[in-house]
């Protein structure tokens, strides 16, 4: 049976076990609360109500299940963080000086996520050790406001506007296939 820290490293995080679930709480300490999800009834006539549950709908408290979508956003966000790197560790690998990676993060042709320990940059925007082809066109037309996880399902999963024969590509393999970033950065804008 593997441990916590076997599946953490398998995944390429570095973080010890106690450096990771540091990083969730800390993760979840600082999302906004969510609000209660309450039953509809209340925003609905009594005739529309029984219309509705004459269609098989259910009009109470959404009930959170196993797979809760909050659950799968915190730990997708978490291990986001875990799995970036630094500034630092980013100027590393591509050669160049810490100074133009903040210039790049300031100027939108990198991303990266403002932390209190300093900036983070996701593993999506790099293959090995050098950025994704092209990436640097397209990260200028996303929305910074955006939360990351928005921004990393977005260029990691498939999007039906990228077809290539039978396949649906997402953004990042578009981009790694050799796609032009001209055709991916109109879609960015459309990201919500």
């Amino acid at each position: 049976m593997s441990t916590l820290s076997d599946e953490l490293r398998r995944i390429g995080v570095r973080s010890s076990d106690e450096e990771f679930l540091e990083l969730v709480v800390d993760v979840v300490r600082n999302m906004p609360s969510a609000a209660p999800i309450h039953g509809s009834e209340r925003e609905f006539t009594a005739e529309e109500i029984a219309v509705l549950k004459r269609g098989g709908f259910s009009l109470g408290p959404f009930e959170r299940q196993a797979g809760d979508p909050v659950s799968r956003f915190i730990a997708t966000y978490a291990g986001l963080l875990a799995t970036s790197s630094t500034a630092t560790e980013v100027a590393l690998m591509l050669k160049v000086d810490s100074s133009r990676i903040r210039q790049r993060l300031g100027a939108g042709t990198l991303f990266g996520i403002k932390t209190e320990g300093g900036w983070r940059l996701p593993r999506f925007q790099f293959d090995g050790q050098q950025l994704v082809p092209g990436i640097e066109r397209v990260f200028p037309q996303i929305d910074p406001v955006l939360h990351p996880v928005a921004v990393y399902r977005w260029f990691t999963l498939p999007d039906p506007d990228l077809e290539v024969g039978d396949d649906t590509l997402s953004p990042r393999d578009w981009l790694l296939s050799g796609g032009n970033p001209a055709a991916i950065a109109p879609l960015a804008p459309g990201l919500y």
